[in-house]
């Protein structure tokens, strides 16, 4: 089942309760009780039965949420990357709320929902991801999507473009990969070898580390510095499991061989990190285009001086370049100047695990537009 959500409010949120019956008398005070800290990684855990989602009698582990908004004609579904719910996407739905009608989805393990049962081989959560998108289109009825996914998203979106191009209008990729490129002349094993090792040492990883890192990412993927702590601390709330699962499944997979497969018309919107030498962009453009060598129907543009969350960065260029693509009109390289922002502050020191809250709690709906996730505050 697909749970829709009124404006700002996630899927998983929960109604109010009902108002209580009057008070009994007052009793004498207890201390309250504490909050026992999170476990510092995954593998410090105490032993305990593990908490998957169950997968559906097809074997399909649903879209715990679908957030709509908008009424433009085109429906549009919108894949965040891995660490996001959909709410990594509300600046560029608000900005498109009147030209699309808007269906922005949580994947299993994000936006308060549990991830899919591990995986036994590479590419399950993948897979599952791009089935379940599928699903919840049919589901909802929706004649000829646009599917525009981000990073992970965009990987996902190509799955789904690979199985269904003829009920597609169009794929758009924002800074997204069939694969994640590895060095020349890697083998399979010595994939397996670098996923493996990554996983190790993100599970190892304290929780102040793990969210030292993830506002390192976003300070480096976002330009913006208020909206780079949005999206850090969106990172950091989500459960690290979830987030290593699907990254893990990012370094396994190769699907340029299905790209063949891919009929839809694809736009490939490629980030180049502002500051990239001369010398260096030639190279990272054909890398990219390499990558996409085996799809005819794929445009692979570049968006100079953006850092990965090129809908962040450059949001008119991109929103023009997708509504251009919809329209079939060609779409070009983009060379405008690097986003305009305030300096950098110096970022505050990680909150201690025993004060972060045990897990986002929803409250009362965001403003429609404002960028802030329906989450409460941490106490």
């Amino acid at each position: 089942m697909i749970l829709i959500g009124s404006l700002g409010m996630p899927g998983w949120a929960q109604e109010p309760a009902p108002v209580a019956p009057a008070a009994p008398p007052p009793q004498p005070a207890q201390p309250a009780p504490t909050q026992p800290p999170r476990p510092e990684s995954p593998s410090q855990a105490p032993a305990q039965a593990p908490k998957f989602a169950t997968p559906g009698a097809d074997g399909i582990v649903p879209l715990p949420h679908v957030e709509k908004r908008g009424t433009g004609p085109i429906a549009m579904v919108l894949i965040a990357d891995a660490g996001c719910d959909w709410a990594a996407f509300d600046t560029f739905i608000e900005r498109n709320k009147e030209r699309y009608t808007l269906y922005a989805v949580n994947l299993p393990g994000f936006g308060g929902s549990l991830p899919p049962p591990p995986a036994k081989k590479p590419g399950e959560w993948l897979d599952n991801a791009a089935k379940a998108v599928w699903l919840s289109i049919v589901e909802l009825k929706l004649d000829k999507p646009v599917i525009v996914g981000h990073s992970l998203g965009g990987h996902i979106a190509l799955r789904v473009g690979i199985a269904h191009s003829n009920d597609l209008r169009g794929i758009v990729v924002l800074d997204g990969v069939p694969t994640f490129p590895g060095k020349a002349g890697e083998t399979p094993a010595e994939r397996t070898a670098r996923a493996a090792k990554m996983r190790e040492s993100l599970e190892k990883a304290t929780n102040d580390e793990w969210d030292l890192l993830q506002q390192r990412n976003a300070s480096l993927w976002v330009a913006h510095p208020e909206r780079a702590m949005v999206i850090g601390a969106m990172f950091m709330l989500h459960p690290r499991e979830s987030t290593i699962g699907y990254l893990e499944d990012l370094l396994l997979v190769d699907i340029r061989d299905d790209l063949p497969k891919l009929a839809a018309p694809t736009l490939v919107i490629a980030a180049l990190t502002p500051g990239l030498p001369a010398d260096k962009a030639p190279t990272s453009k054909q890398q990219i285009r390499d990558l996409f060598t085996k799809a005819p129907t794929a445009k692979v543009v570049f968006f100079d001086n953006s850092r990965h969350f090129v809908h962040e960065d450059q949001p008119a260029a991109v929103d023009a370049a997708i509504e251009k693509f919809l329209k079939g009109e060609p779409v070009a390289d983009f060379h405008g100047p690097a986003p305009v922002v305030p300096p950098r502050k110096r970022m505050p020191p990680p909150i201690p695990p025993a004060l972060k809250p045990p897990a986002l709690i929803p409250t009362e709906p965001a403003k429609e537009g404002s960028g802030e996730p329906s989450v409460a505050p941490p106490k």
